[in-house]
This record gives structure tokens, sequence and C-alpha cells, in this order.
């Protein structure tokens, strides 16, 4: 704090500890390992674990210190399932919102439907409205306010708004790339929980992966867990909903790829929005996946056939991944809304 004031200057705030090396390329020496070793022997080193997003018994969404990522379709409730994460961290920690796709009267009024305690918002929900590129003054500001805050979480609303802001192409790895060191790895590194909200096209909501749009660098970026939110029963403020994390990536291993984590709820009422989120235990995990857009179109192309068709043909026919075509076609037929019988050859 050179600037003699109890805020750190912006020089000092912007400095990347990565950067801050005792000679140029020092950061590919090796690294002494025997605390991190002893650590976690003796047990004064904690391992890896989600602490920030409760879904209840004694489970959680998002590392700290790591950069994790939501992407769903724009009506999926990203904003409602980072709010609601935001208004269970503002209880008892401070929580740094950089918003890109709305303006604070949207954003508290969310907050206030959600049952947030006005001076939490008041005193520990930071918000942050950025409307210029993010360069080196602006890079020192926010680091800055990271720096006095010592936030338990950083939400960045959205990332494709944040890159179009940049100018940078959302389809190029380098400019992807340099975005995350910038901002949300750098921002990671000083311990807080950073969760990136993306999106995904209608094509892609309708045929589900597990990655939004653009550069592969998204992934490589993400070094703590990254969902896809993917609508069961649409929902507003006027009808109650809700929608499913999907595990896409969880580099610590606490969720596996393609685990149903936790279900978003959204329940309008008098005073505004019951929003919980809620674990998604094993049982239910494995029998209640319904990849209800693909069972239309599976459904669609039998009710059209004029003779029995293979899963092969109907995966075929049936646009989207072969893999999810298959799975639908499997989810119809033990739910006992497609009859099989043995055909010529084996074939069914």
């Amino acid at each position: 704090m050179s600037n003699g004031s109890w805020m750190p200057s912006l020089e000092d705030a912007c400095e990347d500890p990565y950067d801050a090396q005792d000679e140029p390329g020092a950061s590919w020496a090796p690294v002494d390992l025997a605390d991190t070793l002893r650590g976690l022997q003796d047990g004064s080193v904690a391992r890896l674990a989600p602490s920030v997003g409760d879904i209840g018994d004694g489970h959680h969404l998002f590392y700290r210190g790591k950069v994790n990522g939501v992407a769903g379709d724009s009506n999926g409730g990203k904003s409602w399932l980072a709010l609601a994460v935001c208004t269970q961290a503002i209880a008892t920690a401070t929580v740094v919102y950089v918003d890109l796709e709305d303006d604070q009267l949207g954003t508290v009024e969310r907050l206030v439907d959600l049952g947030a305690d006005p001076e939490a918002i008041l005193n520990r929900f930071v918000y942050i409205h950025p409307f210029e590129r993010y360069d080196r003054l602006a890079e020192a500001h926010l680091m800055q306010v990271i720096a006095a805050h010592d936030p338990a979480l950083v939400v960045i609303d959205s990332t494709g708004e944040a890159l179009a802001l940049n100018g940078c192409n959302p389809n190029a790895d380098e400019d992807v790339a340099e975005w995350f060191r910038r901002l949300p790895a750098q921002i990671a590194r000083r311990g807080p929980a950073v969760v990136v909200l993306d999106h995904v096209t209608k094509a892609d909501a309708a045929d589900p992966g597990l990655w939004p749009t653009g550069s592969q660098r998204k992934r490589a970026a993400i070094s703590g867990a990254q969902y896809m939110l993917r609508v069961s029963k649409p929902f507003s403020r006027d009808r109650g909903g809700s929608s499913v994390l999907v595990c896409a990536k969880d580099r610590h291993g606490t969720y596996r790829q393609r685990q149903r984590v936790a279900e978003l709820r959204v329940q309008p009422t008098t005073s505004g929005v019951f929003v919980d989120l809620v674990k998604i235990d094993d049982a239910e995990e494995a029998s209640d996946f319904r990849p209800t857009e693909l069972m239309r179109r599976v459904s669609k192309t039998l009710e059209a056939a004029h003779e029995p068709m293979t899963k092969n043909a109907i995966a075929a026919q049936v646009a989207g991944k072969r893999a999810f075509v298959l799975e639908a076609t499997d989810v119809l037929v033990s739910e006992g809304f497609i009859a099989t019988s043995a055909g010529p050859r084996g074939s069914v």
C-alpha cells in the first residue's frame, strides 16, 4: 500500500503475481514441492473441494481460487443461478459481480426477489458494470477492488460480452486464451471462486453437448468445474420451472463428466421468486435423464416411417449428434414409448 491509504495503489493491485518474477523466465524454474507434500501428509493443507454454491448435504458447486463456468441457452436461468449463489455468499462474505449483460436495476431487483438481505446487498455485494475494453488501466481498477474487498466469489456475466467488448474473436484460440489469463485466471489466483457465464446457440441447446461454442481454449481455461445448465421445464417470473446442472468438467474429480449434479428450481411467490439449488442424488441422476428435444425428433421420425426402423437408421435420419440420438432412443424404449422386436440378421 505505497500510496499511504488503506487502498493499494493501482500499480500494486494490478500486478500479476505470475508476472512478478525475480528475472525474466523465472517462472520456468522448478517449484519446491516440500511444503505442499508435507501439508497434504499432515493435514495442514486441505485437498481441493468445491466450497461455494451450496446445493445441500454439505455439497457445493464451485472451487475457490479456480476458474469455474456455467453455460446454457439464453432463457436457461444462468443469471438466476449466479445471483442465487451470490445471495447465499453475501450472508457471510463479499461478492464481486461484473455485469456486461444487465444493469444495476435488473440485478438488484433480482436480488431483492431472491430475498437477499438489503444490508448485505449494500455492504457485501460489489457491482461493476463496465462499458470500456479491459485494458491495463481497467485491469488496475478491478484488481484494486479485488484486493480491497477480498471476495469469496466473483461472477463475470458473460464471457461472450466481455470478449466482444475487447474486440476479441470468440473462435480465436489466442484471443480467448489471453482474455482468460488476464481476467478470470488472474482474479482466481487471488483466492475467490471465479464463475464465468457463457451462452450456447439454439442448435446447441437442442442437441446438447458439454461446452459453449467458440474456441477450445475455453475448456483448457477452466481450472475448477464447468457445468451446462439445461432447461427441464421453462420458467419465468410468473411461472415456475427448473433447469439441471450437468458436469462438463471437474478438474479435481468431485463430480464426474455428464453427471447431473444439481437442479435449479424457480418458483414465483407473492413476495418475489423462490430459487432453490438441490443436489441430485445418484439414484435419481442415473434414472432421470431425459433428452426431451431429441426424444421428440426420434418420435416424429418413427411416426412418419412406413416400416420398422433400426436404431442405426433412426440415428441416420434424426438431426443431432449420433450418441445423443441413440441415448434418446434408449430412453423412449425404456419408458415404453417405442416397442422393439427382433429383425433379420440379429437387428432390432
